[in-house]
C-alpha cells in the first residue's frame, strides 16, 4: 500500500516581486484599508493590499518603535522616540481617517504636479504629511523609571464605550499600563499601573511579547491557586507563518489542560476593577509565560518557559500562541492548553483578524 501527501495551494508561498515595502521598517500592523509601516526615520507609511505606496506622514522626530491597531475605534496606537535616547519614548493615538486623508492628499498632489506614477516608499519621506495625533502621552516620568521599550499591546476597555487600555513592556521586566478615552477630544491618556514580570531568580526578565484577551463569562473572583510545575515540553521544532502578501495567517486549537501558578503582582493603584473584569493580559518574558487579570492585577505563571523573539507570540480566539524552538504552544487565561510540534526554523508570525 502506498501513501501520497496531498498538496494544498494555501501552503504555497506568495511573493510580490514589485512592492513598496520600506527597507527601513521597524514595525507594522494591518488596519482598515491599509498596512501601516513604521520606519526608523519617524514616518509611518501607508501601503495598499499589494504593498503599493499610498501615503506617508510624520509620526516622530526620530524613530517609530511599535504599532497596534484598535479595531472597534479605528485607531492606530504607536510608540516611538522624538529624539535619540529612550527618555523621549512617547505613546500616540492617531485618527486613521484623518491620517489617511492627509497622507494620500499629499501623495496625489505630488503625482499630479509631476505627472507621473506614485513615488516609491524609499523617497516618500519628502512627501510626508504633518498630522497631529489624537492623543499623546510620555511613557516615562519620575514615578515610572526609564527602560528600553520592548513590546506593545492595546485593547478596548471592557465596560466602557469609549476607553482603551494600553500596555507597554520593558526590558527591565516591567509592564506599564495606560488608560484613556478614545471618543472625546478632551479625554486624556494617563498612567494607571505597573506590573512586575520578573522571575524570582535569574536575570532573564525582558518582556518580549504582550497580548490582551477579553472573555465575557469569567468568574469575578479568582480562586486560590497553588503552585505546580509546568508540563514538560515535546522535542521537535515549530512551523510558524511568515509575512505574505498581507500578513501570514496561523491557525490553532486548544487541546489538553494543565495547571498554572499564581502570585501577587507589583502594581500601582488606579485601575478600575469593574471596567476590566473580563480583560486579561498575557506577558511573555525571556524566562516565563504569565497572565494578569486586569480586574485585580493578580498574576498567574502559566509556564516556566519564555520567549527570546517578540514576534513569535500572537492571540487567536482568546488563546495565546507562542512559537518556540521545539513546538507551538497554546495558553488560555488559566493554563497551558497544549502544543503542536513542527519541523522548521522559528520565524515571526502574524494573525489576520
Amino acid at each position: 500500500m502506498s501513501f501520497a501527501f496531498k498538496k494544498f495551494s494555501f501552503f504555497q508561498q506568495l511573493e510580490v516581486p514589485v512592492h513598496d515595502f520600506p527597507p527601513n521598517s521597524t514595525s507594522h500592523c494591518l488596519g482598515g484599508n491599509f498596512l501601516y509601516v513604521g520606519c526608523d526615520n519617524g514616518t509611518v507609511q501607508l501601503l495598499d493590499d499589494v504593498f503599493q505606496f499610498q501615503g506617508c506622514y510624520n509620526a516622530y522626530g526620530y524613530k517609530v518603535l511599535y504599532m497596534a491597531w484598535v479595531q472597534a475605534r479605528q485607531l492606530l496606537v504607536t510608540v516611538g522616540l522624538e529624539e535619540p535616547g529612550i527618555s523621549s519614548a512617547t505613546i500616540k493615538l492617531w485618527d486613521t481617517e484623518r491620517v489617511a486623508t492627509a497622507a494620500t492628499a499629499v501623495t496625489n498632489g505630488a503625482v499630479s504636479a509631476a505627472g507621473s506614477s506614485p513615488p516609491a516608499s524609499g523617497v516618500s519621506a519628502t512627501l510626508a504629511a504633518n498630522v497631529p495625533p489624537f492623543r499623546i502621552q510620555k511613557v516615562f516620568n519620575s514615578k515610572y523609571p526609564e527602560s528600553e521599550v520592548t513590546a506593545l499591546a492595546v485593547t478596548d476597555r471592557a465596560g466602557s464605550s469609549s476607553g482603551i487600555l494600553i500596555a507597554v513592556g520593558l526590558a527591565a521586566g516591567s509592564v506599564y499600563l495606560f488608560n484613556g478615552e478614545a471618543a472625546s477630544q478632551k479625554g486624556k491618556l494617563h498612567h494607571t499601573g505597573r506590573l512586575s514580570a520578573r522571575p524570582d531568580a535569574g536575570e532573564l526578565w525582558k518582556v518580549n511579547a504582550l497580548a490582551f484577551t477579553q472573555q465575557r463569562s469569567k468568574q469575578s473572583s479568582a480562586p486560590e491557586r497553588t503552585q505546580q510545575s509546568p508540563v514538560g515540553a515535546p522535542g521537535t521544532a515549530p512551523a510558524v507563518s511568515t509575512t505574505s502578501s498581507k500578513l501570514a495567517a496561523l491557525t490553532g486549537r486548544a487541546t489538553a489542560a494543565a495547571t498554572g501558578s499564581a502570585a501577587a503582582s507589583e502594581a500601582a493603584a488606579g485601575v478600575p476593577s469593574a471596567q476590566h473584569e473580563g480583560v486579561w493580559l498575557h506577558v511573555v518574558t525571556e524566562a516565563q509565560t504569565l497572565v494578569y487579570h486586569m480586574a485585580d492585577l493578580s498574576k498567574t505563571i502559566l509556564d516556566q518557559q519564555g520567549l527570546h523573539c517578540g514576534s513569535c507570540a500572537v492571540v487567536r480566539d482568546g488563546v495565546l500562541l507562542v512559537a518556540r524552538d521545539d513546538a507551538l504552544y497554546e495558553y488560555t487565561t488559566d493554563t497551558r492548553a497544549g502544543c503542536t510540534a513542527f519541523d522548521g526554523e522559528n520565524n515571526p508570525m502574524r494573525h489576520i483578524v
